[in-house]
């Protein structure tokens, strides 16, 4: 009973924030914030230079560095995040809401993104299930 209320506070908490800035970190407009897609696979969070950017589809990313901005130009769907860079958990319970790039995780060669330690904390207790059901959303989603 108790995680059931953990739960419904968490979501009442993310559709409140559903419209808030990237969790105060990063470049609007710029995904992941500007933060460094292949760094975070290496488990790092890092900063990416507007000189070191490149465009996949309708996103531009920023690299810290040149090795990594060629490490993602080879496998650019390797590392981009799950769900365009919008919170995984949000997903799973149907919004698009914005995340603090701070609040990450790598499963499975994936990079998922969450709106705060919190958010990724509650996807941690049924991560599994979560991913599945959120996978499944996110092809309803991802258009809107």
């Amino acid at each position: 009973m108790l995680r059931r209320a953990f739960i419904a506070t968490v979501g009442a908490t993310l559709f409140s924030r559903a419209t808030a800035h990237i969790g105060g970190h990063g470049v609007p407009g710029v995904a992941l914030g500007g933060f460094d897609p292949v760094a975070y696979h290496d488990g790092i969070v890092a900063a990416g230079q507007a000189s070191l950017q490149t465009t996949v589809g309708d996103q531009v990313y920023r690299f810290a560095n040149r090795a990594n901005r060629t490490r993602f130009l080879m496998a650019p769907e390797r590392y981009r995040p799950a769900y365009q860079g919008f919170c995984a958990y949000g997903i799973r319970m149907g919004q698009k809401l914005k995340v603090d790039p701070l609040a990450f995780e790598i499963i499975d060669g994936r990079l998922f993104l969450f709106l705060d330690e919190g958010t990724r904390n509650v996807w941690r207790a049924d991560q599994a299930d979560n991913i599945s059901i959120a996978d499944g959303i996110w092809h309803r989603l991802r258009d809107e």
